[in-house]
């Protein structure tokens, strides 16, 4: 008869688990100032979170009282450098919120973890470089002739519709 000798193997796995969070949020340009329809970059420096992961970020115009929502974007998680981000690239827009040029600001979560960025990006609004439109002579006639040696030119008005700047800024 045989006997059977057993062996008890044991092994040991340790393994770090790294608490999920978002440790900062930012815009790449932060504290800047940008002219609207400029593109402007939101990131959140991640950790434990897998590549690939989704993030949410909500864009707000940033009123001392209230901020005003704007838009929301979607972005993964990525690694650059050892470390990991997530990121979207944002199109700016200009926005009339009575007290100067519109700040915007950014949250961004995932789940139950969230942070908003820690400073705004400004932005202008764009120059206006659609010129009025082009006067006509009204008096005298076109190919007129005269000897008068004091005549006034007399040209059909124009006016600038484009909401823009102005005469000022031709």
């Amino acid at each position: 008869m045989k006997k059977l000798i057993g062996c008890l193997i044991m092994l040991s796995i340790s393994a770090t688990v790294q608490a999920a969070s978002i440790v900062s949020a930012y815009w790449w340009e932060e504290g800047q100032t940008v002219t609207e329809g400029a593109l402007c970059h939101a990131r959140a420096e991640v950790s434990g979170f897998a590549v690939g992961t989704s993030f949410r970020f909500d864009i707000y115009e940033n009123d001392a009282v209230n901020d005003e929502y704007v838009t929301t974007k979607y972005g993964a998680v990525f690694m650059d450098s050892g470390k990991y981000y997530a990121g979207v690239d944002w199109t700016s827009v200009w926005q009339d919120d009575g007290v100067g040029d519109p700040e915007f600001c950014f949250k961004v979560s995932n789940g139950s973890y969230e942070r908003w960025s820690r400073q705004d990006v400004v932005v202008l609004k764009a120059p206006d470089t659609t010129p009025p439109g082009v006067p006509s002579l009204s008096s005298p006639a076109s190919g007129a002739n005269t000897s008068d040696n004091t005549v006034s030119l007399d040209w059909s008005d124009v006016s600038d519709n484009s909401g823009g700047t102005g005469l000022g800024g031709y």
